[in-house]
């Protein structure tokens, strides 16, 4: 009799402590809102050029709203700007958020690459990823294809000044189906190329170091004067 009692005693306690824990189970609702955050990795670029931080985010049980954005790591020389559109979040959902960064021809490089953080924040909840913006010593300046005489040679408005720092390498790049020799006055170190070949050939380029300043050099198409660039060092 003792022996039944104490089993039915055992059985009793079981019980409870199964409610007690299928209650639990129950209060809990399983995992709170949330949801995570993560940045793709640019490209590697030049100076005087735009980079474009892709955040995509994911909702976690049910998580919805809209999403803000803090971006911080950029050097002050760059301009950074979080999506123009509001980003909303839907339950279960996801969706990205553009952050581009404007990176001036006179800005700061980062060769060796610069961590820039997002942090995403939607309601109390605050998530942060990195990413990384490498961007060479360097600035590009593109001779368009079809320039002529009466043409216009480069992506800038004829007479534009162009303002470099003190060392940073400046890339002529002929996208044009001619030849063409860039006439420059020789100055900020930036020498007039050889007359004496064929210039830059169709896909080529011509390189030089801006070097010496303050000062500028007025930059040409050798067979074209009229169509002209400054490059200035502070």
């Amino acid at each position: 009799m003792r022996h039944r009692s104490k089993s039915i005693l055992w059985f009793a306690a079981m019980a409870v402590l199964a409610w007690r824990a299928s209650a639990c189970s129950s209060d809990s609702g399983g995992p709170a809102p949330d949801f995570t955050v993560s940045v793709d990795t640019p490209t590697a670029t030049t100076l005087g050029t735009q980079v474009v931080l892709h955040v995509h985010l994911t909702s976690i049980a049910g998580d919805t709203g809209i999403v803000t954005f803090n971006v911080t790591g950029a050097p002050s020389s760059w301009t950074v700007a979080p999506p123009v559109s509001p980003v909303t979040l839907t339950a279960n959902g996801q969706a990205t958020g553009n952050v581009t960064i404007d990176i001036p021809t006179n800005g700061d490089p980062a060769a060796a690459g610069q961590s820039v953080t997002v942090e995403a924040i939607l309601g109390t909840l605050h998530h942060s990823a990195a990413s990384r913006v490498t961007v060479a010593n360097e600035f590009v300046i593109p001779l368009l294809r079809g320039a002529t005489a009466g043409g216009s040679h480069w992506p800038f408005a004829n007479g534009t000044t162009l303002h470099l720092n003190n060392g940073t390498l400046v890339t002529f790049q002929n996208g044009d189906t001619l030849a063409h020799i860039i006439h420059s006055n020789g100055g900020i170190g930036i020498a007039h190329q050889s007359t004496g070949g064929v210039g830059t050939p169709p896909g080529g380029t011509y390189g030089q170091t801006a070097s010496g300043g303050p000062g500028s050099t007025r930059i040409t198409c050798h067979s074209h004067l009229a169509d002209t660039l400054v490059i200035a060092i502070p």
